[in-house]
């Protein structure tokens, strides 16, 4: 089964440190993937959006993430293989698991993925 517990590592780094605070949303569902106006002459990243509102999570969303999302680095395989996953994900209506990188090192208002699980 496609969707049965499909784990992504490293995306766009290692996992954050215990200590680092990330982000973490578990069990919630893709609210939406888009490039935003944000970045509309930006081919190179992909925003995704969760049903669970960052600002309560613990560990706490970073203070760069000001957009209250993460961000997938689209031009790699597994940014590709990701979002693929995801937009499939959201279609199926699926339970999701993000896991954040406790930075904003490739996009400065958003957090990245260094990891998803697909329910």
């Amino acid at each position: 089964m496609l969707f049965s517990k499909l784990l992504i590592a490293g995306l766009i780094g290692s996992v954050a440190s215990p200590v680092a605070m990330a982000a973490n949303a578990f069990n919630t569902q893709v609210s939406y993937i888009t490039t935003g106006p944000l970045v509309a002459a930006t081919a190179d990243r992909m925003y995704l959006g969760v049903t669970t509102d960052l600002t309560t999570l613990s560990p706490a969303t970073p203070a760069c993430n000001t957009q209250r999302r993460y961000v997938i680095q689209i031009t790699t395989d597994v940014g590709e293989a990701v979002l693929s996953m995801l937009e499939e994900a959201q279609a199926a209506g699926r339970a999701i698991d993000v896991v954040g990188t406790a930075n904003c090192s490739f996009d400065s208002t958003s957090e990245g993925v260094a990891w998803v699980v697909v329910h």
